[in-house]
């Protein structure tokens, strides 16, 4: 017999004896499972949008005070962690790789956000003046029975009638239904 043959031989015997006997007791040993916290697994956290000003300059095609609004954002968004909630803001996510100096993809990240707040199960409007982004965000909300919550820029939720709120949104633009013709009009 030569070495490979005698090689073959002993592997498949030490393979019919471990399959007799089980796996190896070093084996056996059970693997810890990564655990999550209480409040996770028995409350889910639900996902929050957070809809807040990020000012631009359309005449000066760039950010005005965008520092701060990032800095808000920032703060909002750890104010949603903090109540136990997972934070969406997509004005801190998109600017990282889209340019808003182009309108196009200004256009791109807004649509983007508002995939987004489709997802998401609240909306939490922070801050008092009410850009023209935040009034989609908030009509969207809105046509899609999502909670709607109004926080100050101190973090201090406040009520806000929601029907006056949406009333002076003038919302997506609808294009009117073309009333179908009837059998007199299409013979003529």
């Amino acid at each position: 017999m030569s070495e490979m043959d005698v090689l073959i031989k002993t592997a498949a015997a030490k393979t019919a004896a471990v399959r007799k006997r089980g796996r190896p007791k070093k084996l056996k040993k059970k693997v810890k499972k990564f655990s999550a916290p209480y409040f996770t697994r028995k409350f889910p956290m639900p996902i929050v949008y957070i809809c807040a000003p990020y000012s631009w300059d359309e005449e000066k095609n760039e950010a005005a005070n965008a520092e701060q609004d990032v800095m808000r954002a920032r703060k909002y968004c750890r104010f949603a962690v903090t109540r136990y909630c997972v934070p969406v803001a997509p004005h801190l996510l998109y600017p990282a790789f889209l340019r808003n100096s182009v309108a196009s993809e200004r256009k791109i990240g807004n649509y983007c956000g508002l995939c987004l707040l489709d997802k998401c199960s609240e909306v939490w409007v922070f801050g008092d003046p009410v850009t023209n982004e935040m009034e989609w965000e908030i009509w969207r909300a809105y046509m899609r029975s999502k909670t709607i919550r109004w926080f100050t820029e101190d973090l201090k939720e406040i009520d806000k009638p929601l029907p006056e709120v949406c009333k002076s949104l003038s919302g997506p633009v609808r294009r009117k239904k073309k009333p179908k013709k009837t059998e007199g009009e299409k013979a003529s």
